[in-house]
């Protein structure tokens, strides 16, 4: 990859855990770019930053995850994404990560998982694409 660092948007609604993400990744040798809602993330693609891979929290809200990733597929086929989640309620962890795989996620990662779980995930998504 030479000098130039690899972009990484981080999208998750939990403010501390995107602070607490981003620093980490910074740390290990990441440019990271957060946003809070699939909105707020699909507007900085759409005005023109194209990271290296996503990182997005499957449940934002009420929003519609798999619409957000079919929007970024359509524009951007190219991009990996990784998938991180707790689950929700109303879906096993299970049918989050069969969605997700549906969805064309190249990782998921469940919540808690342990930083160099993360870090290594996003290089070898990097090192595939």
């Amino acid at each position: 990859m030479g000098m130039r660092m690899a972009q990484i948007l981080l999208i998750d609604d939990d403010a501390d855990l995107v602070e607490l993400f981003a620093d980490m990744l910074s740390h290990d040798g990441f440019k990271v770019s957060t946003a809070e809602t699939f909105q707020a993330g699909i507007d900085l693609i759409r005005n023109g930053f194209v990271p290296d891979a996503m990182i997005v929290d499957f449940w934002i809200g009420n929003e519609d995850p798999v619409g957000f990733l079919d929007a970024v597929k359509a524009e951007h086929p190219d991009i990996p994404f990784l998938i991180i989640s707790g689950g929700r309620d109303a879906l096993s962890l299970e049918m989050t990560q069969a969605v997700a795989e549906i969805s064309g996620a190249v990782v998921f990662l469940q919540k808690p998982f342990r930083r160099a779980d993360l870090t290594s995930a996003l290089n070898g998504i990097l090192a595939t694409n």
